[in-house]
């Protein structure tokens, strides 16, 4: 897709985003226009994606001095919107791999001057025999390279805000104070797992907050979810892997549509 067409999409998509929150499109399309004009953090990225491309010579590492925001996908456009206009004290991710999500959530709480993002990845040099596979048309796309580690490519002067913690995600979650504001799955997209990672996540935000994930086109655990939460999501379709397909799904907690009592359990 063009990125003119793109930016067109992430435009429109930002309208649905407003009107979920019941907010102020032109708060949402600014802050939008915000990452645009910030030339530091797109030189950041195209920093970090140089000096890893002998080891990661794949996907958005092919291209040599990106020169838009948009060739990094509009699930992490709207995270960074998101972040600008919710202002949260505590975000919580699951599934980092080389950064490119997690440098967009600590963007936003930079540009916000407050908060903290605690990710989780357990990261790995091989695929263990009959595990998923998230995304077979990549093949190992996801395994860390010989000598690179997870994030390699968040900008330095953004890991002031970031606290990551390596294992297990179910295992981790546990460990995290209740109320946080933010959680993003991007981890294991086996229905189970997304499931059981959604579920947990739920039950610790005391009914407020935001809930992404990614990828929900893999399995119907964002789905279910939502339908036996009693939760109203939204859909936002994304130009990224293999053409325009509804990825990201989000759901606010406190929507209105939304019921109080969780009965996914």
């Amino acid at each position: 897709m063009d990125i003119k067409d793109s930016r067109v999409c992430n435009l429109m998509s930002l309208q649905l985003l407003a009107d979920y929150y019941g907010a102020d499109y032109k708060e949402f399309e600014g802050y939008y226009q915000e990452l645009i004009a910030d030339r530091q953090f797109l030189l950041d990225l195209n920093q970090k994606i140089d000096a890893s491309r002998d080891r990661y010579p794949k996907g958005l590492f092919l291209h040599k001095n990106i020169d838009n925001i948009d060739w990094f996908a509009n699930q992490r456009i709207t995270l960074y919107v998101l972040v600008r206009y919710l202002k949260p004290k505590v975000c919580v991710e699951t599934g980092v791999f080389y950064g490119g999500t997690t440098a967009f959530l600590l963007n936003g709480l930079a540009k916000n001057g407050q908060g903290k993002l605690i990710s989780i990845d357990l990261p790995a040099n091989e695929i263990p025999d009959g595990a998923f596979k998230r995304h077979e048309k990549v093949a190992t796309s996801e395994l860390i390279p010989p000598g690179l580690k997870t994030g390699f490519i968040i900008p330095e002067r953004l890991k002031a805000f970031w606290d990551f913690r390596e294992g297990s995600s179910m295992d981790v979650l546990k460990t995290i104070p209740d109320g946080f504001e933010i959680f993003s799955h991007d981890s294991e997209h086996r229905y189970d797992y997304m499931l059981g990672e959604l579920s947990l996540a739920r039950s610790k935000m005391n009914g407020r907050g935001t809930l992404f994930a990614d990828d929900i086109d893999w399995s119907n655990g964002f789905i279910d979810f939502c339908s036996k939460g009693k939760l109203y999501p939204l859909f936002i379709p994304d130009n990224g892997k293999y053409g325009l397909k509804a990825r990201l799904g989000l759901v606010r907690l406190d929507h209105p549509n939304s019921c109080k009592e969780d009965v996914t359990g």
